[in-house]
């Protein structure tokens, strides 16, 4: 499940430095959109790269931990906002940034996820909250919601299941891994964002991505939480047939 997540943070990556080439260029230029792109992937190489691995020399060497750990956090975030806003870039993408290095040291350090967990959700639920408001019901069709939102989780659903099914060799194991990571992410709201900033997509658009994402969580969760009965079901189907 991590090298999966891994990859698909690299494809969201991806995609968000061509939408924000697009956004903050605002050019016809395919050159000035070209050179935007690469400015948004190699900072983000470096960062991921080159920064970590001198950050968690740094961490080692001086035994950084507790509030001095959640301090660098924040210190690194302010840090990769201001790189990026120099560069004409997103925010966002500055902060994608930070927190791509900081969940390597959460994964290192217990006491650096206990205090982050602490404002965490404050995060999530600003972030969460100042989308909801962004959001116009009144342009949003409802009609293409009810045909794009199953389209949207049936074919995550298919490519995670029959990924896993690939390697894992079973059926159950890749089921949950498919159930699990079937929610479509917070970057995603991002990236159509900069999409409807930049007339790339009309603003309907962005509502339509809101009410995917929101419902793509819930129908996460039920699998989830219901997924013994699920897979006996379509155990008993199986073998009926």
């Amino acid at each position: 499940m991590i090298q999966i997540g891994i990859i698909e943070d690299l494809v969201a990556v991806f995609a968000f430095s061509v939408i924000n080439s697009f956004a903050i260029i605002r050019s016809p230029k395919p050159e000035e959109v070209a050179v935007s792109f690469l400015v948004s992937l190699v900072l983000f190489v470096i960062a991921y790269y080159v920064f970590t691995r001198l950050l968690n020399r740094i961490i080692y060497r001086y035994r950084i931990v507790g509030e001095d750990m959640l301090m660098l956090a924040l210190a690194l975030l302010l840090l990769f906002v201001s790189i990026v806003t120099y560069l004409n870039l997103s925010a966002a993408f500055g902060a994608y940034i930070a927190g791509s290095i900081v969940s390597e040291w959460k994964s290192r350090n217990g006491t650096l996820e206990e205090d982050m967990r602490k404002f965490s959700y404050t995060f999530i639920a600003f972030f969460f909250f100042t989308i909801g408001l962004s959001v116009n019901l009144f342009v949003i069709d409802y009609g293409l919601l009810l045909v794009v939102l199953p389209l949207v989780v049936a074919a995550k659903f298919v490519s995670l299941f029959g990924g896993g099914l690939a390697v894992l060799k079973n059926v159950k194991r890749p089921f949950f891994m498919a159930a699990g990571m079937l929610s479509i992410g917070e970057l995603s709201l991002v990236i159509v964002s900069a999409a409807v900033g930049s007339s790339i997509m009309p603003e309907s658009f962005f509502g339509l991505s809101s009410f995917v994402v929101f419902f793509s969580v819930i129908i996460s969760y039920a699998m989830v939480i219901n997924i013994d009965r699920i897979y006996l079901a379509i155990s008993r189907v199986r073998g009926s047939a």
